[in-house]
């Protein structure tokens, strides 16, 4: 899920994130937030972090799905990562 960044939630995975970055998250650590989903990068870093072109595709896709509609509201749930976009 989409954790925002204001909670105490939020802070935990700003942390997660730093240090995971220090290299101070074990093996175990690393493969059990990974199997929850868990993204390295939150949705405010999308712009950095993005490959351009698989959400390009990604909002052809939804252009087909939506009618030639291609702005995805910035909460998109089936899809966090390119509403941020």
């Amino acid at each position: 899920p989409n954790i925002p960044l204001g909670t105490k939630e939020g802070r935990t995975c700003e942390t997660l994130r730093r240090l995971h970055i220090q290299k101070k998250l074990s093996e175990t650590d690393i493969e059990l937030l990974e199997s929850m989903g868990f993204r390295w990068h939150s949705l405010e870093d999308v712009y950095r972090t993005a490959d351009f072109d698989q959400l390009f595709q990604r909002l052809q896709q939804y252009q087909k799905e939506n009618d030639g509609d291609v702005s995805p509201p910035k909460k998109y749930g089936p899809d966090p990562e390119l509403g941020a976009w």
